[in-house]
C-alpha cells in the first residue's frame, strides 16, 4: 500500500511538472514571437535594398532576343521572391 502510495505521489509531480514546463514553453513562444515581429524592421530594410539593387539588363548586351528575355524573366521572378518575403515579413 505504501509503495502504491508513493508511485502515485511520484506521478503527480511528474505530470504537474511537465504540466508547468509546457506552460512555460508557450509563454516562451508568445515572447519570441513579439519579439520577432519587431525585429522585422532589419529584414525588411534588407530586402528593399536588394529590390532596389535589381538591374534591368540593357538590350545593347544582347545578340539574341531570347537572351535578353531570359535575363529579364530572371529579373521578374527575383522581384517576385523579395516581394513574397516581404509580404511573409508584413513589410
Amino acid at each position: 500500500m505504501r509503495l502504491l502510495t508513493a508511485i502515485s505521489v511520484a506521478s503527480l509531480v511528474v505530470s504537474i511538472a511537465s504540466v508547468v514546463f509546457v506552460l512555460g514553453l508557450y509563454s516562451e513562444l508568445d515572447k519570441s514571437g513579439s519579439e520577432s515581429q519587431g525585429n522585422n524592421s532589419i529584414a525588411c530594410a534588407q530586402l528593399l535594398t536588394a529590390r532596389a539593387q535589381v538591374t534591368w539588363p540593357d538590350s545593347r548586351n544582347f545578340y539574341t532576343y531570347d537572351a535578353m528575355e531570359t535575363a529579364l524573366n530572371d529579373v521578374e521572378k527575383t522581384i517576385e521572391r523579395i516581394d513574397l518575403d516581404r509580404l511573409k515579413l508584413g513589410c
